[in-house]
């Protein structure tokens, strides 16, 4: 478009009159400094809950409520976000939505209290169910003390603060044109490119782009075992494996891969079920779960997962090691 925001269209019958999105701009939390990061977790509904121009959140909810459309936001830590669906007949309003998230924002008391006492109450539940200190347990030894994998609790809550929330949500969601938007299912293919130029593309922007910058948290090293003991009558275990893999020669060998990894996820899994849950009736089911990292350098994760009785839990994990 004449502002620099790119439009990437495919179009499908698979859903009919149904058009998902999904638009990206490098950049995400890892921009933001250590001691701003925990404003950025909030940022995004401070916005959404603070209303859009003249209209109140309560307003602009009853005004869309009529309408087939849902948009949300996300920042992750290499990029900044939104995702949503239309119709075909509700495009204009969906695009006029989106204009409003980067032009229209009111930032005020209302919607920042109601989303702070959201986060409050939260925090103040967080850490009374045994699941909740074991995943804490679990973060503070892969990640140590890193507040980007901290859970969401007091101490995180109170390092949150408004006009650094409202700060780092015009950062990241200032200048469209480092946005690309991707739009694919049943499509008015003019329709949906008038809009975009009438409400996108027609978006005052700085024609900033920004790269990603990687804050790697390598896997630890060694083997480090806890236990967390936190309620009653139930245990769980997890088991974490990972580390550095060397570099691909190119994205083919990047894709075989994260397949052979799935693949070798699946026969495990299948393969513990048969040993754990059938052979030794330990457990319900085993969870197996992997994935390859490759930027920006390659590691490899898998983490096993199961609930059992707490007095077979060490019997079971070596079993589950055993197999691996």
């Amino acid at each position: 478009l004449e502002n620099g925001v790119k439009i990437v269209v495919k179009k499908t019958d698979i859903e009919k009159d149904t058009i998902r999105m999904k638009a990206v701009s490098f950049g995400g939390s890892n921009l933001i400094s250590d001691k701003d990061y925990p404003s950025s977790l909030i940022s995004i509904d401070y916005a959404i809950h603070s209303g859009f121009k003249n209209l109140s959140y309560n307003q602009f909810i009853k005004m869309i409520s009529s309408k087939q459309i849902s948009i949300s936001g996300n920042m992750s830590d290499t990029y900044e976000s939104l995702s949503g669906a239309s119709t075909n007949g509700d495009f204009s309003t969906f695009v006029q939505v989106i204009n409003l998230l980067f032009t229209g924002v009111n930032f005020n008391d209302e919607g920042w209290n109601v989303v702070y006492d959201n986060y409050t109450t939260t925090a103040k539940g967080h850490g009374k169910q045994p699941m909740d200190v074991f995943i804490d347990k679990l973060i503070e030894d892969m990640y140590g003390d890193d507040i980007r994998y901290k859970s969401m609790d007091e101490e995180v809550v109170k390092k949150i603060n408004k006009k650094t929330a409202e700060k780092l949500y015009k950062e990241r969601y200032n200048d469209i044109s480092d946005f690309t938007f991707y739009f694919v299912g049943d499509i008015d293919e003019k329709n949906l490119l008038d809009n975009c130029r009438t409400y996108l593309g027609t978006i005052p922007t700085e024609g900033k782009k920004e790269k990603i910058e990687y804050l790697t948290k390598k896997f630890p090293k060694g083997i480090k075992e806890d236990v967390v003991y936190k309620g009653q009558d139930q245990g769980y275990v997890t088991l974490c494996f990972g580390g550095e893999m060397g570099p691909a020669k190119d994205e083919r060998e990047i894709y075989k891969d994260r397949q052979i990894m799935n693949l070798l996820s699946e026969l495990l899994t299948i393969r513990l079920r048969e040993v754990i849950r059938e052979d030794k009736s330990g457990s319900y089911g085993v969870s197996v779960y992997s994935s390859i990292l490759s930027s920006p350098n390659r590691e490899y994760y898998v983490f096993i997962e199961f609930g059992c009785e707490p007095e077979r839990a060490e019997e079971l994990k070596k079993e589950v090691i055993k197999q691996v």
